[in-house]
């Protein structure tokens, strides 16, 4: 038995917890946006800048690397010191850009403008140009993009982080405008923008986009905004004579310092608009005075097409508005929505489109008043959050699967995900911006009382696993070189509290004070036990067989050593492991090179077709002793339990170093980052070319770092 039960008396739990539900069919459905990595590729010639070799371009300043860059090549942002590369760039300078160009900073580089600069985006008056801003950070900064051109342009910016602006008075601190008749696509994705000064007369905006004619389409999606003490005016904002299509999806923004939430004023001419409202979360926005007409969403209608769907608004003055901006024919849907506990009014249908726009499958509760008729499946009971500051759904909520999968927001090519990054219809859709698939992630940390031997027991997820799980667990890395060099297992026992224990498969002690990522996967993720047989055993490796793997060389799975699924057996297996794809096939494989015997269990975890929580993150062709993780989930997050597996890029890579998950604070304004580090005696590296992969549960991401920064819940001033 991989447990030494050195200790007596422990409280058998038989209790099976809230996760023993009925599983059910993943479907498939269409989903409003998604923006493909293909965006965001670089296209044409790539410079380093700076040039340390003082030979050529980009030898001088960043400005002058831009203006010598030819239209449509990548300029990255790399180490500033060819003797200390710290992986951190300072940049000094504002910077103009009027051609199509990648202006990004290097991966595993952070890439940060001193205080009081910004970054100016202005096109020609003719030729199309697409402009990518990417991994950029700015303190008391701002970024204005102006579309001048009677031609198409696509500006992107991605992974942009913000914190506080230097701009005041309405002004706003990512600013998109259309000034020119060409089409032009307005995208900001995957960014963080967080404001903490308070302002005595009319504040900042955070984002806006004002288009003065042509066609456009505007697109903000995964972004996390954040601000305090009355530090900004509107989030989100839209407005002007443009046409086209807006959407607004898995954004979440919270606080206490704003006015407005996401407001939008949608072009009064004679064109037909779209506009999709979906997944998003706004908790925090406070009205200056009752008569305020601000909202957490206020939507102004010309000849659109509406759908607000699945959105959570909660602890706000006001709710959710919609009226119409000018005469023309408007219709959509209002549907799924969580709306609660705002101070004024939840959801307000102007009498003039209570005929052209319906409404239902919303949960309202706790709103002192309502301006519509309701459909007649609006929850009204309370949705029972998780906590103030955290508004996903507890399991015995009224919004799980209260949902009308009909309105469920839709993509075309494959699953949806919610405002987390998790699959969004798992069963009947939920309401609110969060689906709740019963998936845990928690970060275990051994201690005197859960240590027994070269055991752990799980009581971080106390009474919450059943006997059938498929964890996954991933460790910390830390001080004693050879224990955070074990290999690791799971088992299932009766003495853990969970039901499970970790353990070291060298039977060597495990000491109190070690940190793992756990993922007990149930609805969230395809998970299952492969058992090796003679049949799939092939040397070093055993073929795993599941349609989420066979053919799809892009699909991430991860693996964990099962000592004794369903409590039968045991078999230690004290081998690296990892997966590796070759002719159609995943396999798990020894690292070691080690025939693989029969008879061992692994639990097989893969990451939703799709899913921006799950990626790949690999070495370089040089050898190295850690490798950053850059993810807008994990970055300036300790509190995040990243999971990870080898990832075999060629049948040649053999890594069978030991590794374990370590986060460094950042330097100089620039985030935190995760790193997956070697572990063992002597200072090892990882192989040139080694790859991982990598998964975060959004909700556990999430919410752990709300609760550490907001924390004081909807009665904030």
């Amino acid at each position: 038995m991989p447990e030494s039960r050195l200790t007596v008396g422990r409280v058998m739990c038989a209790r099976l917890g809230n996760r023993m539900m009925t599983f059910r069919s993943l479907l498939t459905v269409a989903f409003a946006v998604v923006v493909s990595t293909g965006l965001y590729a670089p296209a044409g010639a790539t410079t380093v800048w700076p040039n340390l070799s003082g030979v050529g371009s980009c030898t001088s300043t960043l400005q002058e690397c831009v203006t010598t860059a030819a239209p449509g090549e990548t300029v990255l942002i790399g180490s500033d010191d060819l003797l200390l590369p710290d992986g951190y760039t300072a940049i000094n300078e504002d910077i103009i850009i009027g051609k199509s160009i990648t202006l990004a900073a290097a991966p595993g580089v952070d890439a940060v403008f001193a205080p009081g600069h910004w970054i100016s985006v202005v096109s020609q008056s003719t030729g199309n140009i697409a402009v990518n801003l990417q991994r950029l950070t700015l303190h008391d900064g701002h970024i204005m993009v102006l579309h001048n051109s009677s031609d198409a342009g696509v500006y992107t910016l991605s992974g942009i982080v913000i914190e506080d602006t230097d701009v005041t008075n309405g002004a706003c601190a990512v600013k998109f405008e259309q000034v020119a008749p060409g089409p032009a696509q307005f995208i900001l994705g995957d960014s963080r923008l967080a404001f903490t000064r308070s302002h005595a007369g009319l504040a900042p905006n955070a984002v806006c986009a004002l288009g003065d004619g042509g066609d456009w389409q505007v697109s903000y999606f995964r972004n996390r905004l954040s601000a305090k003490d009355h530090s900004l005016e509107r989030v989100l904002a839209i407005g002007g004579a443009s046409i086209g299509s807006i959407i607004l999806d898995a954004n979440q923004i919270t606080g206490d310092g704003f006015v407005g939430g996401i407001n939008v004023s949608q072009n009064p001419g004679s064109g037909a608009n779209t506009l999709t409202v979906e997944n998003n979360s706004i908790m925090g926005q406070r009205s200056i005075a009752t008569t305020s007409s601000e909202y957490a969403i206020s939507l102004g209608l010309t000849n659109t097409t509406l759908r607000v769907v699945n959105n959570t608004v909660v602890g706000n003055s006001r709710g959710i508005a919609v009226a119409p901006l000018a005469d023309g024919a408007t219709s959509g849907r209002i549907a799924n929505n969580l709306i609660a506990f705002n101070q004024i009014l939840g959801l307000n249908v102007d009498s003039r489109l209570a005929a052209a726009i319906s409404n239902d499958y919303n949960l309202l509760f706790a709103n002192p008043d309502n301006n519509v008729v309701l459909g007649a499946h609006t929850v009204t009971a309370d949705p029972q959050l998780i906590a103030s500051f955290n508004p996903r759904l507890l399991a015995s909520s009224p919004a799980h699967e209260g949902g009308n999968n009909a309105d469920a927001p839709t993509f075309a090519f494959g699953p949806t995900y919610d405002a987390d990054g998790e699959l969004r219809l798992v069963g009947n859709v939920d309401i609110g911006a969060f689906e709740s698939n019963g998936d845990y992630a928690v970060v275990h940390a051994s201690t005197a009382a859960n240590v027994d031997g070269n055991t752990t027991y799980l009581d971080s997820l106390a009474g919450l696993l059943s006997t059938s799980e498929r964890l996954l667990v991933t460790p910390w890395s830390g001080d004693d070189t050879i224990e955070t060099a074990a290999n690791i297992g799971v088992y299932e026992t009766a003495f853990s509290p969970s039901n499970w224990a970790l353990y070291r498969e060298d039977l060597g002690a495990l000491s109190a004070g070690r940190r793992f990522s756990i993922l007990a996967p149930l609805n969230g993720r395809t998970n299952y036990i492969h058992t090796t047989t003679v049949a799939n055993d092939i040397e070093e490796y055993t073929t795993l067989d599941a349609p989420e793997l066979n053919g799809k060389p892009d699909a991430l799975a991860f693996v964990t050593h099962n000592w004794n699924p369903g409590g039968v057996g045991g078999t230690y297996f004290d081998h690296a492991i990892g997966v590796y794809y070759q002719s159609g096939h995943w396999y798990v494989r020894n690292q070691d090179l080690a025939t693989m015997p029969a008879g061992v269990d692994f639990n097989i975890v893969i990451a939703s077709l799709g899913s921006t929580n799950a990626f790949r993150a690999v070495l370089d062709s040089v050898a190295a002793s850690a490798l950053r993780l850059d993810h807008p989930q994990l970055d300036d997050n300790p509190c995040a339990a990243p999971l990870v597996t080898r990832n075999a890029t060629t049948s040649s890579n053999v890594n069978d170093v030991p590794y374990g998950l370590r986060y460094v604070g950042g330097v100089g304004g620039a985030a935190g980052h995760w790193w997956i580090v070697a572990e063992g005696a002597g200072g090892p590296s990882f192989p040139g070319g080694s790859g991982f992969n990598v998964m975060v549960q959004g909700a556990q991401a999430g919410a752990c770092r709300d609760d550490r920064i907001f924390a004081n819940g909807f009665d904030a001033s």
